[in-house]
Formats: structure tokens, C-alpha cells, sequence
């Protein structure tokens, strides 16, 4: 209440004007300001905008203290945490206090919800960075586990496996060099053994053993004089074409290439595998290498280049096989008078009256189960050893029918005209 004097010029009246403070006071300016409003006088309010049960427990924590005036202070009401400040009001004999209070807990509600959706798309954000990172570290695992897997097929000797990883990142260019190297591998077993040497040579650990070969050396004739008129790289090129179309009959009867000394081919049958049929292997063989020199012999005449010959032996012998050289490189080979009289065998095709490419010994005559063409040459003894081998110059194939199979399968011929 304010009560104002009537001067005329004395006072004649007097003016009172007020205005109840009670809830509904409370509530106009709660409109105005969106405060919680609670007018004290000392521990006991008269007015607030509180609603019953947070009356009464705004009545119980008052009870103990009043918050000081001018500061702002922390007030729980049921649990909910409100931000208070305590205005003093001016009257007399009396004192009056208005209790200023704005919930922090409401207040912090969109803080709280924008919290929320910053952890929900956090959390959406790492769910799809481990979806992306397992994607991307199986794409990248994936291709690298396929090439293990590819160079443990290489480590196992399985040289013809390809890399099928068509990409075009750094593993792309790491399979096409797998793919490099693999077929360079395979092009070494081509070269060094052929394919029966890898099934049994796989490593360093074949063991020296006993077995029955037939050993076939063959050599070129007059090589030497043509390769002095032509350049290094003509030479090597005729050089491998002969090699190439000799291996490729060698492997076709199921022998394997032991190794190439200048222009001569040393080839094995019956090791490192073993069949019944290996003399007769090598002695088709042989054949067959005649007729591909002279196939060759009727194309180079048209490239200008000179005819060769070449002179073959072979022998059937009990040989030491396998694997001699150094420990950082080995190569799988047979040794033996069996490898060193077949190397005679080959020296002798070069003596003028046995005209004749081809000569073995009697015993790959006697493990043959075809018939053939034979001359009976006569006795050659190997150096080093006294006694003397019967040897024979093989001259083709005789075809007989079924019926027909004497106990010794060869026959004596005269040699053809033009052999030289």
C-alpha cells in the first residue's frame, strides 16, 4: 500500500492506493517474465506460482535457511535442481522478500536434446565408418589372403596357377607381376626338366637313389662351321628353335630334359618316373627327332642357311639320379658308365662306316618291346672299362601284325643310300 498526501496547502485528504500480493499476483508476472515467483515474509511466503506439492517442499527447504539476498543460489525442489535469486522488497516493520527462481533442468532440456542427437550421429557416424572400414579392409584383405594362397601354390610347385585379379590399384600391378613370375617359373621347368621333373624334384631334399634310365644324348653336326658365318643373335635364335621343337618331342614320349651342353641335349626316360615302355619311348623319340631335322633342314636352305645333322645315342643302364650342385642351387641329374656310354654312343655316329644317326646298345635293344630297324655295328667298350658293348644302329620302325612277334624284335638291313 502507498499512501500519498492532499496538500491545500494543508492536508485536507489523504490517497491511498494497493494492490493485493497473492497468487494470482504472482501468476501476471510470471506472464511477463517466465519466472517462478514465491513472495516471503522472513521463513513464511504469502504468494508464490508453485503448485501444491512443490509448495510445500519449497516450504520445507526454506525452513531451514533463507536464500541471501542479491545472490544466486542453487535450490532442489523435488528433485529438480532451480537457479534462485533472492530481491528484497522496501516496506516497513516488515521483512519482505521476492524469490526469483528459473528451473535449470527445463532450461537445459534443448541443450540436453541437441546433446542427444550429437551421440546419436556420432554414433551413426562410427556404425557406418566400421561398416565402411570392414568394406574397405575386406577389399584390401581379401585380394592380399588370394595371392598367399597363389604363392603357396607357387611354393608348392604348381607353376601354371594365375593370378585372376583384375584391378588397377597397386594389387592389380602386384598380381601382374605374380602372374610375371609365375610364368617365368614355369618357363624354367620347361626349360630345365620338363614336367616329370617336377613331379619328383620339388626341392633340395630328393634324396641320391638307384633306377634303371634310358639315357639319350644327341648332338648337332656341323653347327659349329654354320654358326661362325652367321651373327650371335641368328645363331642363338636357330639354336633355340632346334631346342624347342627336340624338347617338345622329348616331353611328348614322356622323357624329360636333364640339360642342354652347347648344342648337345642330354634326355632321360624312366627318371625321375619310371614306365615299361621307356626304351621303347626313347627309341620313337629318336626317331622322331630325325624326321624334325629334316623338316628343318628342308625350310632353312630357303632362308639361306646351311643344313646340319645330328647324331643321337642312346643306352639303357642302371644310373645314380638326383639332385647334385651347390647348396644355394641344385639340378636334378643322373650319373653313371650308363650316362658315359651313351655319350659314346653318340661320339661313335660321327665314324663314317657306321653310317648312321642313331646308335644304342644292346640293352635298350633287349628292353624294347616293338620291333625296329636294325644294323648290328659291333663292340664298343667305354673308357675306363674293359668290358665291351654290343651296340646297333637303329634305323626306323618295322610295323608287324599281332601274330608276329619273334623272341629278339630286330633285324639286320643295309643302310640306306645318302646317310652319311
Amino acid at each position: 500500500m502507498a499512501i500519498t498526501p492532499l496538500l491545500a496547502p494543508d492536508p485536507i485528504a489523504w490517497l491511498c492506493s494497493a494492490f493485493r500480493i497473492d497468487d494470482d499476483f504472482a501468476r501476471e508476472i510470471k506472464a511477463y517474465t517466465d519466472l517462478e515467483i514465491t513472495f516471503l515474509d522472513g521463513q513464511n511466503f504469502f504468494a508464490t506460482t508453485f503448485h501444491e506439492k512443490n509448495r510445500t517442499a519449497l516450504a520445507a527447504t526454506l525452513r531451514g535457511s533463507i536464500p541471501p539476498p542479491r545472490q544466486i543460489v542453487d535450490v532442489v525442489i523435488r528433485g529438480e535442481k532451480f537457479l534462485s535469486y533472492s530481491a528484497p522488497l522496501v516496506a516497513e516493520n516488515a521483512n519482505t522478500i521476492a524469490l526469483l527462481q528459473r528451473s535449470l533442468d527445463k532450461e537445459l532440456v534443448p541443450y540436453l536434446r541437441l546433446e542427444r542427437t550429437y551421440l546419436f550421429l556420432a554414433l551413426f557416424g562410427l556404425a557406418i565408418s566400421a561398416v565402411l572400414g570392414i568394406w574397405i579392409a575386406r577389399d584390401v584383405s581379401r585380394p592380399v589372403l588370394q595371392l598367399a594362397q597363389w604363392a603357396r601354390k607357387i611354393a608348392a610347385g604348381d607353376h601354371e596357377h594365375r593370378a585372376e585379379l583384375k584391378r588397377k590399384d597397386e594389387l592389380g600391378s602386384l598380381a601382374t607381376s605374380f602372374n610375371q613370375m609365375s610364368e617365368g617359373l614355369a618357363e624354367r621347368d620347361r626349360v630345365r626338366a620338363g614336367s616329370g621333373y617336377r613331379a619328383v624334384a620339388k626341392g633340395s631334399r630328393a634324396r641320391w637313389r638307384r633306377t634303371r634310365s634310358d639315357c639319350s644324348i644327341s648332338d648337332l653336326r656341323r653347327f659349329t662351321s654354320m654358326s661362325e658365318e652367321l651373327s650371335p643373335q641368328e645363331t642363338l635364335g636357330i639354336l633355340n628353335h632346334y631346342f624347342t621343337r627336340m624338347a617338345a618331342i622329348v616331353e611328348k614320349h614322356g622323357g624329360v630334359i636333364d640339360k642342354y651342353v652347347g648344342d648337345a641335349l642330354m634326355a632321360l626316360f624312366g627318371a625321375p618316373l619310371a614306365s615299361p615302355d621307356d626304351a621303347d619311348r626313347a627309341l620313337k623319340a629318336a626317331l622322331e627327332m630325325t624326321e624334325a631335322l629334316d623338316d628343318m633342314n628342308r625350310q632353312w636352305p630357303q632362308r639361306g642357311l646351311p643344313s646340319i645333322d645330328i647324331g643321337i645315342g642312346i643306352n639303357t643302364d642302371v644310373v645314380v639320379a638326383g639332385n647334385m650342385g651347390s647348396v644355394t642351387r641344385l639340378n636334378y641329374t643322373v650319373i653313371g658308365d650308363g650316362v658315359n656310354l651313351a655319350s659314346r654312343s653318340e661320339g661313335l655316329t660321327k665314324t663314317p662306316e657306321y653310317a648312321t644317326r642313331i646308335i644304342i646298345s644292346f640293352s635298350t635293344l633287349a628292353k624294347a618291346r616293338e620291333r625296329y630297324r636294325m644294323r648290328r655295328l659291333g663292340e664298343v667298350a667305354v673308357k675306363g672299362k674293359q668290358k665291351a658293348t654290343e651296340i646297333f644302329a637303329l634305323l626306323g620302325r618295322e610295323w608287324l601284325s599281332p601274330d608276329d612277334s619273334p623272341n629278339f624284335p630286330y633285324r639286320t638291313t643295309a643302310p640306306p643310300s645318302g646317310w652319311c
